[in-house]
């Protein structure tokens, strides 16, 4: 899912090309579209800048779907906003400022969801809700964020671990930001977060605009996320450290999509691909990894590399400080 940073109509046309052509499945418009979320309570007409409708259409023509941002302010009456939104085409609801704690909060959650599902509406929740498992009672509850993400630009060290700690619980919108300068992990470290975490609903390139990525070639990580599902068939952790490193493996369809991550100490891995089908023999490793370390994490290049492997090969994944590596493993 692409954010849309700037909240005009253009960005809006714009940002449903971008996540057309990248293999997305929706744009969110976040807080502003309807106002200053802090002081506004009316969240049922855009600012004039943005002509909702417009982009609501296109997004449609291209089979992508549109999820508009809500502060509790503004839900004090969720029957009528979410038939509105339904009403709109609009496809789901990303409710901020959620903080759980209290049987009463953690039931007006609840309630939201449900009147969210009556509307064929997903959600998305943010800040600080807890996983609790209601996600598989109300399956339209495909996301929460629950973590202290990458709009905060931790370190590797505090991604490290999330896999084994907050994301067991249950979904986990962390918010991966590729190719940003205030990262403080390499931009391999950024896409393996795609397969490591489990996360349906990926926000992807959460600061940046489509134009910054008008010219792929300066982007050699594009195809990675442009591949990879969000949800699975098979996953398998192949090893691991709790707060030091992880390798995991996930299946969709025959492809398989591999990432490992390490703290800020560089590390190689033997990681045997004998979960790979014998039955088809030769896959295609398309492999991103980091490439000579950087003065800074973040400026650590990405090296993008090709070869055949097999279910008996074992593969030696290196990775800089604060680094990873992503690989994607097709039948050839």
């Amino acid at each position: 899912m692409l954010r849309i940073v700037t909240l005009t109509t253009g960005a809006g046309l714009a940002g449903v090309d971008f996540a057309a052509s990248h293999g997305m499945q929706f744009i969110e418009f976040d807080s502003g579209w309807y106002g200053p979320e802090h002081s506004s309570t009316d969240a049922t007409a855009p600012i004039p800048a943005l002509d909702l409708p417009a982009v609501i259409s296109h997004a449609a023509q291209k089979d992508i779907g549109v999820l508009l941002y809500i502060n509790p302010l503004a839900m004090s009456d969720s029957d009528a906003l979410f038939a509105l939104y339904r009403s709109w085409g609009v496809a789901g609801v990303k409710l901020g400022f959620i903080n759980d704690g209290t049987q009463a909060m953690t039931q007006q959650i609840i309630s939201w969801v449900r009147t969210a599902a009556a509307n064929h509406l997903l959600v998305d929740s943010h800040d600080d809700v807890r996983p609790f498992g209601f996600e598989r009672t109300y399956p339209n509850w495909i996301s929460m964020e629950g973590v202290r993400g990458n709009e905060h630009f931790p370190t590797a060290t505090h991604n490290l671990p999330l896999p084994y700690t907050r994301n067991i619980g249950g979904p986990m919108d962390y918010t991966i930001c590729y190719g940003q300068s205030r990262d403080q992990t390499t931009n391999a470290h950024q896409m393996a977060m795609a397969a490591v975490y489990y996360q349906p609903l990926n926000f992807l390139y959460w600061y940046d605009s489509p134009s910054k990525y008008a010219n792929t070639a300066n982007w050699p990580g594009l195809p990675w996320f442009d591949a990879i599902p969000t949800s699975w068939d098979e996953s398998r952790t192949l090893t691991g450290a709790i707060g030091q490193y992880i390798a995991v493996a996930r299946r969709k369809g025959a492809t398989w999509y591999l990432g490992t991550m390490t703290n800020e100490n560089p590390r190689t891995l033997a990681i045997p691909l004998s979960f790979l089908d014998e039955a088809r023999g030769t896959y295609t490793a398309t492999i991103y990894a980091d490439g000579t370390p950087g003065t800074r994490p973040c400026t650590t290049p990405l090296t993008v590399s090709t070869r055949n492997v097999t279910p008996a090969t074992v593969l030696n994944v290196s990775m800089a400080p604060a680094g990873g590596q992503a690989v994607i493993l097709t039948p050839a």
